[in-house]
């Protein structure tokens, strides 16, 4: 699946080509790859590293931030919580494991007490 990043750095760095009068073989020497590389970039099937891009910059002359201009990221997913992490997994022995589960128990029946109003 194409990340929509690279389909957009891709698109961007043809509109560069293009205002430069480049070709993809002229571009693709000034970047050390083939002209099918450079086809590649250009329609986001391949990731055009950083220092490519940053030869990019030299060759058609805009800045980094060039080839990230009016790009705007898919909507964020909902941040969930961490999973719970079980309690005190690094103690070895067994009395001080048996003492949090006591202490945990007691917690609890607080909170059922408090709940319930007793």
């Amino acid at each position: 699946m194409q990340d929509p990043v690279d389909a957009h750095v891709g698109a961007r760095l043809r509109q560069a080509r293009l205002m430069a009068k480049l070709t993809q073989e002229e571009l693709g020497l000034a970047l050390g790859v083939s002209g099918e590389r450079i086809r590649q970039y250009e329609c986001g099937a391949e990731r055009v590293g950083a220092g490519r891009l940053n030869r990019a910059c030299k060759a058609l002359n805009v800045p980094p931030t060039y080839f990230f201009e009016g790009y705007e990221a898919p909507a964020t997913r909902e941040v969930l919580p961490p999973p719970p992490v079980s309690v005190a997994p690094d103690l070895q022995d067994r009395q001080s494991r048996l003492a949090v589960d006591r202490l945990i128990e007691k917690i609890l029946e607080r909170i059922k007490d408090e709940r319930s109003g007793s």
